[in-house]
């Protein structure tokens, strides 16, 4: 009996040993499934920046961005528009109006069309008022820069030469120097002379005149 019990005890335990190690091994776990995310599409974080920035009223900080979603997102309606908006609040007129007349163009037709264009004949004006500023605001600068060089040029001349003094007046002839003075002087002298020696000639007599006849007494 006790044989039995050893033979049995053995067939079960070779059976338990047949049966574990018929036993599959155990799988690795599988890999968890990683989902895909979609790609972002071109340009579109430029233009939500660009956006934060025209919301802001930052219109210089925000062009740049809507210019890159504009050129990375193949031109789409959005960006076209939101760049015409940005370069209209930045008076940059016609370029203003060269997307907007893009926008204009994309099909299906905008919903706002109307609106658009009622926009785009505004900024027309617009721009034509601008550079008919800007045309007289550069004449103003060229005569005052006229004016610069023409005041230079003059300060760097050398200063004319001043004319030779007058020579002074002559001197007036005295009275006893005058050459009429003199002449009228001397011929008085020598009338005089001339008298005075007919005066001592023709001495007259006492009873008489110059016959030398003596009347009777």
């Amino acid at each position: 009996m006790g044989r039995t019990m050893v033979v049995a005890f053995l067939s079960a335990l070779a059976l338990h040993s047949t049966a574990f190690a018929a036993k599959p091994k155990p799988k690795k776990p599988a890999p968890a499934r990683v989902e895909k995310k979609p790609a972002t599409t071109p340009g579109k974080d430029e233009f939500e920046k660009g956006t934060r920035y025209f919301e802001a009223e930052e219109y210089e900080a925000a062009l740049p961005f809507f210019q890159k979603a504009y050129e990375l997102s193949g031109k789409r309606p959005a960006t076209i528009f939101s760049l015409a908006q940005c370069e209209r609040s930045l008076k940059r007129y016609d370029d203003a109006i060269t997307h907007f007349k893009e926008y204009l163009a994309t099909t299906p037709r905008p919903p706002d069309a109307a609106e658009v264009e009622t926009t785009l004949a505004l900024l027309i004006d617009l721009a034509r008022d601008q550079k008919l500023k800007e045309e007289q605001e550069q004449k103003l600068e060229e005569e005052e820069e006229r004016k610069k060089r023409e005041e230079a040029e003059r300060a760097a001349r050398p200063p004319p030469a001043l004319p030779p003094p007058a020579p002074p007046p002559p001197e007036e002839d005295s009275l006893l120097t005058s050459p009429v003075f003199l002449g009228v002087a001397g011929a008085v002298i020598i009338a005089g002379g001339v008298l005075a020696l007919v005066a001592t000639s023709g001495e007259e007599e006492p009873y008489g005149g110059n016959t030398r006849v003596i009347l009777g007494k």
